[in-house]
């Protein structure tokens, strides 16, 4: 009778079936999506030659999948990401094609970390991509502010893509949401935000940001980017648990308000 303990082991993956790349899995990463091409994303890598001596090395850099900034690695890398997680550490055994060609005719081996994936959506009222959305930081959970909830929003940084706007204020933004109390640009990011989410906001039609309380009520710039944080949000009550009466005042308060709104060009 024998008695085996496996103590370890490696996941091993030949990523185009020729073992140009052999992928092996360092640590796991968590979560269930992973980048694909056109998706940007936050990637360390370190690049040993066969002699031990390093090629290159990167750390916490915004990628673009498949734009091929990484160079000569970047065709093995772009492939590794497809199949990695949030956090994961893989190790990217590289012959010479897909590496440093006859720079490094042994090839190389790199070592790639998945750091964070950037989701970017289209927020806009329009869809029309005036107002785009890259999470940089996830939230907590599934829910959304929804309309009339309240809502606390800290905006903490706002430029023209490159420079500070001047007169910018940072703050917390508390509102209800739906009303028509802050600017259209972050009325439309909070309602596509959960709490704890950080996202940089892209607003390329500048009067969708103007928000007087930031100090950015008549702002000049021809875009601008604000980076902001949902704090904390309350939901409202659904109206499948309402009464009767309350669904009609709730429905007649919404009417009301939606016709405020656009009587003021909202």
């Amino acid at each position: 009778v024998f008695e085996i303990e496996l103590i370890t082991w490696a996941s091993k993956d030949d990523l185009f079936g020729d073992e140009g790349v052999v992928k092996t899995l360092v640590t796991e990463g968590s979560g269930w999506k992973s980048p694909k091409d056109g998706d940007e994303v936050l990637v360390s890598l370190k690049a040993i030659a066969a002699d031990g001596t390093v090629i290159e090395e990167r750390a916490n850099v915004e990628y673009v999948v498949g734009s091929g900034a990484l160079g000569s690695i970047g065709k093995a890398c772009d492939k590794a990401l497809a199949g990695m997680k949030k956090g994961e550490e893989s190790e990217l055994k590289c012959a010479k094609d897909y590496a440093y060609g006859e720079k490094h005719p042994e090839g190389a081996t790199v070592t790639l970390t998945l750091g964070e994936i950037f989701e970017t959506k289209d927020v806009s009222l329009m869809k029309d991509k005036t107002v785009m959305k890259k999470q940089v930081k996830e939230g907590e959970g599934w829910d959304t502010p929804k309309d009339t909830s309240k809502v606390k929003l800290s905006v903490e940084a706002a430029t023209d893509g490159s420079a500070p706007i001047a007169g910018f204020k940072a703050g917390d933004l508390e509102f209800v949401a739906g009303n028509g109390e802050v600017c259209d640009a972050l009325e439309c990011a909070a309602a596509e935000m959960k709490k704890g989410e950080k996202a940089v906001l892209t607003v390329t039609d500048p009067a969708m940001a103007a928000e007087a309380k930031l100090g950015l009520g008549d702002v000049k710039a021809a875009k601008v980017v604000l980076t902001v944080t949902l704090e904390e949000f309350e939901k409202p009550k659904d109206t499948w648990s309402m009464s009767e009466d309350e669904k009609l005042e709730w429905g007649t308060s919404r009417k009301e308000m939606g016709s405020s709104l656009l009587k003021a060009g909202r």
